[in-house]
């Protein structure tokens, strides 16, 4: 079973890698977005899911 993970500040300087290399490594990311745009950004990335808010 992969690890879920809650990842706060997902488009900022550390969040955006810490993201990908969670994805990368299989974990389910979860992500809070407020521009439209990163929700695109989320869906690339594959086993990332978005909630805007």
């Amino acid at each position: 079973m992969a690890m879920s993970v809650l990842v706060t500040g997902s488009h900022g300087r550390t969040g955006k890698p810490v993201v990908k290399a969670l994805a990368e490594r299989g974990a389910n990311v979860r992500a809070f977005v407020r521009d439209p745009a990163q929700e695109s950004e989320m869906k690339a990335l594959g086993r990332c899911g978005y909630r805007r808010w």
